[in-house]
């Protein structure tokens, strides 16, 4: 069948062949018979012996999509009428495990870039700080060794100044690395969650975004 093209209220309409217990569009209708004229919003009748009735529409049920599928069902007959039908029916667990996987992966990766907090101050993680950081490091390593005076005011996420010596910028990248190793920490305790999950409603329990290190204000 094509694409209809007639709604009613905003809804494309379908008919139901009474004779055939068949559903179709309005465009195939059109196609089935093309030497009839159609009105605008056709309620249904019978055409060339065949009787046909409009198929009330009705919204899609709630559901989570990450478990389940919902799709049209055979349309039931109410009273007099016919209304459009829905199922709902589980996604594979696999399928379901690997989606928790993937988004998983993806929220370590937004966790990361996310800021990390040191001293009392939020500090950019995204990728171009964490080559300043660890440049900064370098540095200051060099500094301490050489046991020369080092200070760098460290501009925050909010655009403040932290003064730090050459003890404190090495703190602020042991301070990342520990980040990291959170997030990273956080991420396979995910990992074995979702591999222990038996069932659908199991891996539905399993929140992703909780659990990640706090990153401050």
């Amino acid at each position: 069948t094509g694409v209809s093209r007639q709604r009613r209220g905003g809804c494309l309409m379908h008919y139901r062949s009474l004779n055939e217990q068949t559903v179709l569009t309005f465009a195939a209708l059109r196609r089935r018979h093309p030497g009839t004229s159609f009105p605008r919003e056709w309620a249904g009748g019978e055409i060339d012996g065949i009787s046909y009735a409009v198929i009330e529409s009705t919204p899609a049920p709630d559901y989570d999509p990450l478990t389940e599928i919902v799709s049209e069902a055979a349309p039931e007959q109410v009273g007099g009428g016919w209304r459009q039908a829905w199922v709902v029916s589980g996604r594979a667990l696999e399928e379901v495990r690997e989606e928790l996987h993937a988004r998983r992966k993806a929220q370590r990766t937004a966790e990361e870039v996310a800021g990390f907090t040191y001293r009392e101050h939020r500090v950019d993680s995204d990728r171009d700080s964490i080559l300043r950081i660890t440049q900064a490091a370098a540095v200051a390593m060099q500094a301490l060794q050489a046991g020369g005076e080092h200070a760098v005011a460290w501009t925050c996420a909010d655009g403040s100044e932290l003064p730090l010596d050459a003890p404190g910028v090495i703190g602020l990248q042991q301070a990342l690395a520990a980040h990291g190793a959170a997030c990273h920490a956080r991420s396979q305790a995910l990992k074995a969650e979702i591999e222990a999950a038996e069932t659908l409603t199991g891996l539905a329990a399993i929140d992703i975004e909780a659990g990640w290190p706090a990153v401050g204000e």
